[in-house]
Parts: C-alpha cells; sequence; structure tokens
C-alpha cells in the first residue's frame, strides 16, 4: 500500500479530512499518515518559526516519501523543500499558502490594529476588531500561536519557490477565496517542475466539499508521480566513462564548440573596432561640415584703428 504523509492547514481538528482519507484507502490503496502539527492539533505552548516547522516536518517524513500540504500546511513543506530540495519524491500541493500579496486588506489590518488598540480590552470590541479585519484564525488561536500565525505570515516575503526543485503537483479551487487560484497560478510558474491542476467547483476546503473528487485527484498526482521522471536524478557521465567512439565525437564536438566560441569572440572585436573607426570618421566630418566662426569686432577695435563709428 503507497503512503501519503499530510500536513494540514490552520485548523484544530483534523476531523473533516476523515472522508477523503477513507476513500483513498478504501478505492485507491493510499494510505494517509497525517501529521499533527505542534500548536494546532498537537499540543505546544511555544511561538513557532517557520524555519522550526520546516525542520520538524522534515524530521517526521522519512526520505523519498510523496508529501501533500494544504494551505498553512503547503506553506511549511515549500519552506522545508528549499531547505532540503532532496528530501521528498513529489510533492502536492493544494490550495497552499506561501505567496506574499501585500494587498489593501493586509494594509487595513494594520491601520484597523492602531485604531482599535486602545478598545481591545472588549471582549465584544475585540470580536468586532476580528470581524472588520476577517482575522478570525487570529482571534480563536492562544497567545503563543497569534505571534506564530504572524511568524507564518511574515515569512512569505522571503520563501524564494524557485529553489523548490521536486517534481510538485498544485491543485487548486477556482472558486477558493482563502488563496485565490492566481496564487496557485503564481506557483506553477515560478516552481520550477511544476504543473497545475484546476478545479472549478472547489473552495478552500475540498476535503469537505469535494472529498470523492479530491481523492481521485491526489490518486492521480501519485501515479503520475510514479511515470515523471525526477530531474534531481539525471546524472551526466563522465568523459573517461564513455566508449572510446564517443570520447572522441564528445571530444570533436567541444573543440568545435571551443573554435566557434573563439570565431565569435574575433568577430565581435572586429565589430567594436569597425564601430569605433566609423564614429571617429563621423565625428572628423562633423568637424569639418562646421562654418567658421565670423570673428566679432569690438567697437573699441574700430576707434584706435581710425574708423569711426
Amino acid at each position: 500500500m503507497k503512503t501519503l504523509y499530510v500536513i494540514h492547514g490552520w485548523t484544530y481538528t483534523v476531523e473533516p479530512w476523515a472522508k477523503t482519507i477513507a476513500i483513498l484507502k478504501k478505492d485507491y490503496g493510499i494510505k494517509v499518515e497525517m501529521l499533527n502539527v505542534p500548536g494546532l492539533t498537537a499540543k505546544s505552548n511555544k511561538v513557532w518559526t517557520t524555519e522550526e516547522y520546516a525542520a520538524w516536518a522534515a524530521k517526521n517524513i522519512p526520505t523519498g516519501a510523496i508529501a501533500l500540504g494544504h494551505s498553512n500546511g503547503g506553506r511549511i513543506l515549500l519552506n522545508m523543500n528549499v531547505e532540503k530540495p532532496n528530501k521528498l519524491k513529489h510533492l502536492i500541493l493544494l490550495s497552499s499558502a506561501g505567496v506574499y500579496e501585500e494587498t489593501k486588506k493586509k494594509t487595513a489590518v494594520r491601520k484597523a490594529s492602531k485604531m482599535f488598540a486602545p478598545l481591545k480590552k472588549s471582549a465584544l470590541l475585540r470580536k468586532v476588531f476580528h470581524k472588520v479585519v476577517g482575522a478570525s484564525d487570529y482571534e480563536h488561536a492562544p497567545d503563543n500561536m497569534k505571534q506564530t500565525l504572524t511568524n507564518m505570515l511574515e515569512s512569505d516575503k522571503n520563501l524564494d519557490v524557485t529553489k523548490v526543485t521536486v517534481p510538485t503537483t498544485i491543485l487548486w479551487g477556482e472558486a477558493d477565496t482563502v488563496t485565490p487560484l492566481r496564487m496557485g497560478i503564481e506557483l506553477s510558474q515560478k516552481i520550477p517542475n511544476a504543473t497545475i491542476k484546476t478545479y472549478k467547483k472547489w473552495n478552500h476546503a475540498p476535503y469537505i466539499s469535494e472529498p470523492a473528487a479530491l481523492a481521485s485527484a491526489i490518486a492521480a498526482a501519485m501515479k503520475d508521480a510514479e511515470k515523471v521522471e525526477d530531474p534531481r536524478e539525471i546524472k551526466t557521465t563522465p568523459i573517461e566513462e564513455l566508449p572510446e567512439e564517443a570520447k572522441l565525437a564528445v571530444k570533436e564536438e567541444l573543440k568545435e564548440i571551443k573554435q566557434a566560441e573563439k570565431e565569435e569572440e574575433k568577430a565581435i572585436k572586429e565589430a567594436v573596432k569597425i564601430a569605433e573607426k566609423e564614429n571617429r570618421e563621423e565625428e572628423k566630418n562633423a568637424e569639418e561640415k562646421k562654418e567658421p566662426e565670423e570673428p566679432t569686432v569690438k567697437p573699441s577695435e574700430f576707434i584706435e584703428s581710425g574708423d569711426k563709428i
């Protein structure tokens, strides 16, 4: 039976995943190992950073595994793969977080935080504040996880997904309003070995709204992972290990490349010389075409020479 490691999003229960997990096991022979994220579905009183979560994930997922990250779980796996590019065999991102956007909403949150700051002692006003800024995750979080969530969001500024070299399948709902489709498209364009598949009816949590469809998409991604050649495993054979005929062919090709480079360099130098010569000639011709300036004579000069004004 194949195994899929899953890191859930910002949630305090994984019960909503039950249907999808059951379908994967029954219909596709895939066993899901759900990792309980510290501070969310596993107890933790500490404030976590993205780097610490990435290290935690690397410790709990075996090398060569296939892993899926949903929302914040995707963010964790993206950071893990930047640090450990050869850790996973295949990465599946489901409506992943990790794309930083300086949106009007974030600006509004900062301004609203300052405006409401003196009033936050009131429980009622706190609820109004978080309803205004749409920060329900923050409101429901214990103090350590409020700072952890801030750390997660801020870390997106420095996340360079172009360094994620693991073959990646991106699954995204077109009806997702939490992490909009444009974020999935951006990830697919920046991650070197990524493909994206979108689903019209899916929202941010298809494991609740579309468990059967999600299970089918995950199974297909895992099946494709077996077929796709991992570019990280492509190795070049040293010239010394090639057969004699191949050695000669490679050496001859390298010789031709070097000769072509020399000729190109020579042609560039010649072109520069010609351009410089033409430029000098143009400047010389321009100088020669200039009309001589008429000498200016001051009135005093006429007087001194005996002429009348």
